[in-house]
């Protein structure tokens, strides 16, 4: 009878042996190790000078070549350079008008191209690689009055004014950050200035162009078969009653890029 209880015992204790020997073996096939790496990458502002796009595309990877539409031979300004920069402004050219006692308005010609792409209206161009998204403004100064270029009697245009349309134009880019916002401007002469685009604060990142203005079927019959189109967005507006001689008048435009404090 004793025997009989000690292999009962005995078995009972090795049956509990076994069944801890099995759940340790269990738990040690499923424990698991855990490691950790990183990966970062530093970005900086980038000082690369940016080539004009076509205002319609604006493919950073197609750059095109604007040209002067009175002189395509001539070269266009370079961009300034840092990482905000003014890429590419049009120049305005009004052509060769007949002398008028009338109020008149005079369209500017349209940009053209020497890399045989479509002519557009003209436009400005700028990038914001500074890495900040701290929004920046555009604004534009006439420095003189529109002045003779050769010896004349009315050696200055009085009274005559530059408008540059913000609602018929177009803001492109291949960013997606939010739109800067054009503005109307209107110059009337020596020292007068405004701003004419803006992006606040997480707008305006990327390379941007901006329209002034569009194409459209030059309103003077006469000259439509030398020049068929001409851009709606930028006027130059001369009374009746401004002294002028038959000469070539001529201004300049100065474009300035801030930060926005």
């Amino acid at each position: 009878m004793r025997v009989k209880n000690l292999a009962t015992a005995t078995c009972a204790i090795a049956g509990v042996l076994l069944s801890i020997g099995m759940t340790a073996q269990a738990n040690g096939a499923n424990e698991e190790g855990f490691y950790d790496t990183s990966g970062d990458v530093t970005f900086k502002a980038s000082n690369n000078l940016e080539k004009p796009v076509h205002p319609e595309n604006p493919d950073p990877s197609n750059p095109v070549e604007p040209s002067n539409p009175v002189d395509p031979e001539k070269p266009i300004q370079e961009g300034t350079s840092g990482p905000l920069s003014i890429d590419f402004v049009s120049n305005f050219q009004f052509g060769e008008q007949i002398i008028s006692t009338d109020d008149e308005i005079y369209y500017a010609q349209p940009q053209t191209y020497k890399s045989g792409q479509q002519q557009s209206a003209n436009y400005v161009q700028v990038t914001d690689k500074r890495g900040t998204s701290d929004g920046w403004s555009l604004s534009v100064k006439q420095q003189a009055d529109f002045t003779a270029q050769s010896e004349t009697t009315y050696k200055t245009l009085e009274g005559v004014e530059i408008k540059l349309a913000a609602d018929k134009g177009k803001v492109n880019s291949s960013s997606d950050s939010t739109k800067p916002v054009t503005k109307e401007v209107i110059l009337t002469g020596a020292d007068s200035s405004a701003e004419i685009m803006r992006a606040e604060r997480l707008a305006g990142t990327g390379t941007w162009t901006s329209t002034i203005g569009e194409l459209i079927e030059n309103p003077t019959i006469e000259k439509r078969e030398e020049m068929p189109f001409v851009n709606s967005g930028v006027e130059l507006s001369v009374p009746g009653e401004t002294q002028k001689d038959a000469v070539t008048y001529a201004t300049t435009l100065q474009w300035t890029l801030s930060q926005i404090p």
